[in-house]
């Protein structure tokens, strides 16, 4: 294990086609039952001394770099917590991976930061990436891109981990598979990168066209809003729309500081 080298941008061949063509929701072909026993065994795994001891038991069940993915993505979506109290105090939340550990809490930078630390402890390239998950030309959002067999991947560890309650007060554990290795086609449904090539797709999509596209959860009977107060907004509130993940905001009625969520 150790550092890897740093990361290339995404070439031609890391790139798909867009509009989605519905043949898999994956950006790669996966056999999910394969992945039971490593899925199990990552779970059980309880080490918050280090993230380098808690990245080397992890990789004693894991054969590639696909499985070692598959380890640090399921550990982080099953044993850290969306800190909902750290909304309310941006001053007081660290983004420092040893942090997250101990405290078993984040919000999507730490999620973000922590799956990138274990990745390159695991000799895994993987970026950073900022951007928009809806709220118009705002940076709110955070998740990462894994280079794995040769070609760039999307997954989001703060959406698969669980949701938050409308009144923003509770964050529960609820697995979302689909933020896994997700096919960009889909990704860009939710998620606009500061640096549209991490969109991976061969035709980029617009912020404007991402702004409007149709989504048909957002006709759903379930979305209610909510008026939380943030101390480091200009009046203190904002007005959130919530589906089923804590950072999906779409509208505002204050600006917010970028990466807030």
């Amino acid at each position: 294990m150790g550092g890897v080298q740093a990361s290339m941008l995404p070439q031609e061949e890391d790139l798909y086609d867009y509009p989605w063509d519905k043949s898999n929701k994956k950006s790669i072909q996966i056999d999910l039952a394969k992945f039971k026993e490593l899925d199990a065994y990552a779970q059980k795994v309880d080490i918050r001394n280090s993230v380098k001891n808690l990245v080397s038991v992890l990789l004693k069940k894991a054969h590639g770099d696909l499985e070692k993915v598959r380890a640090i993505w399921m550990w982080i979506c099953h044993h850290i917590e969306y800190d909902v109290e750290g909304c309310y105090n941006l001053d007081k939340v660290s983004f420092k991976p040893a942090d997250i550990l101990q405290s078993g809490k984040a919000i999507c930078g730490g999620y973000a930061r922590l799956f990138q630390e274990m990745c390159s402890i695991a000799g895994i390239q993987c970026e950073y990436l900022r951007g928009s998950s809806n709220v118009k030309g705002k940076s709110n959002h955070a998740w990462n891109a894994v280079r794995v067999d040769g070609r760039w991947h999307l997954l989001d560890c703060t959406w698969g981990s669980g949701t938050v309650d409308t009144a923003f007060s509770k964050f529960t554990f609820r697995y979302d598979e689909f933020y896994f290795l997700t096919h960009p086609a889909l990704f860009i449904k939710k998620h606009f990168p500061e640096d549209p090539k991490w969109q991976l797709l061969k035709q980029m999509v617009t912020l404007e066209e991402f702004e409007h596209q149709y989504d048909p959860d957002l006709h759903t009977a379930g979305l209610t809003g909510a008026v939380i107060r943030i101390s480091t907004t200009e009046n203190g509130y904002l007005v959130v729309y919530f589906l089923t993940h804590p950072v999906l905001i779409i509208s505002t009625s204050q600006m917010i500081p970028n990466g807030s969520f």
